[in-house]
């Protein structure tokens, strides 16, 4: 809201600007007076926190000093993670951690160390009240048996109402049942990612791609084709194979971009590059590395060559002038943390 005589922007409590909004489309700058007084986060602190979040964990990232004293970038693979409470973390800032403090083995005089950036309706789902109101709904039950015996059907799941809410209080998805004595027999649809419905003109089988709508995100890792990828969820996973009609594979029930915190085997589907420039076709994991090494910042995650069994794959590269050839490489099959040579 502005003042037209002076053409600065002029205060006006809460009251009046909601008010405002309901008559009018605001089209200045216009300051809240006020409103910051109400936020519950002006009475925070660190013991108020670890007391209200009690025995939730997070995630602590920790750093040697050593690197930051001699100017040596931190990478973040080199930092070790530790899961803790946030009245662990205070009291290890603080030098005080006890000895079944998760933090206690990494004094706070050679290490550095923050908690991951989270959002706050992440930090505060078991404890709302915290944002100054609590859930307006309960949480989601488990999804009901599918109602159908063989097919497509429906399956659901609810949640209470308990306070006024615009919120669903339900939520609907798309179920596939095999049967073996109707027509969606085991093995009646042979393509990737299909699923059988019963058509109701003929009441034959009849193989399609995956209905998604209303399926939750949870994200998961896959495989299509030559493709890793994240996708929201399994169904669309299976779906997105389904449609490009390529084979697929769950790789892991997480996002594919989310790392490991320590050293270990990863999965890696990259294009390795020989010294005649002849490229493989990256549709095999080979494996690869990542995570840090906690207490030990002199040593990195390689792979492990000392690890039984050994593993390897025979790969298809091609070459600039089109021709293919087949190599037998070493697939990572376990990593460790061990000292870098010195430069």
């Amino acid at each position: 809201m502005t003042d037209d005589s002076l053409g600065q922007p002029k205060t006006t409590s809460c009251a009046v600007v909601t008010q405002t909004f309901t008559k009018a489309r605001l089209s200045a700058p216009f300051i809240i007076d006020g409103a910051v007084r109400q936020w519950p986060a002006r009475d925070w602190t660190v013991d108020k926190l670890a007391d209200a979040l009690g025995e939730k964990t997070f995630r602590c990232r920790l750093m040697p000093q050593e690197r930051e004293v001699k100017g040596v970038p931190a990478w973040e693979a080199e930092g070790v993670y530790v899961n803790c409470q946030l009245c662990q973390f205070n009291s290890w800032c603080q030098g005080e951690a006890s000895q079944d403090n998760p933090l206690a083995p990494f004094s706070p005089l050679h290490f550095s160390a923050y908690i991951d950036y989270k959002y706050m309706t992440q930090v505060f789902a078991q404890t709302p009240h915290m944002l100054g109101e609590d859930e307006p709904v309960t949480k989601w039950s488990d999804w009901s048996e599918c109602d159908v015996k063989c097919g497509k059907g429906r399956t659901r799941r609810n949640r209470q109402r308990l306070r006024q809410t615009d919120l669903p209080l339900t939520q609907e998805a798309s179920c596939y049942k095999l049967c073996n004595d109707g027509p969606c027999r085991p093995g009646t649809c042979n393509n990737p990612g299909q699923v059988c419905v019963v058509d109701g003109a003929t009441g034959k089988g009849r193989c399609e791609c995956p209905d998604c709508a209303g399926r939750p995100e949870s994200p998961v890792c896959g495989l299509v084709g030559n493709v890793v990828r994240s996708f929201d969820n399994e169904c669309k996973l299976r779906k997105g194979a389904c449609e490009l009609a390529k084979n697929f594979q769950l790789l892991e029930n997480r996002a594919c971009e989310e790392k490991p915190q320590n050293c270990s085997v990863t999965r890696n589907f990259a294009k390795l590059r020989d010294a005649d420039g002849c490229v493989s076709a990256g549709d095999q994991d080979v494996g690869f590395c990542y995570g840090g090494c906690g207490d030990v910042p002199g040593k990195c995650c390689r792979p492990d060559t000392t690890a039984t069994p050994q593993r390897s794959a025979n790969l298809t590269y091609t070459c600039p002038d089109g021709s293919t050839r087949t190599k037998q490489e070493q697939v990572i099959t376990a990593c460790s943390c061990v000292a870098e040579p010195e430069q």
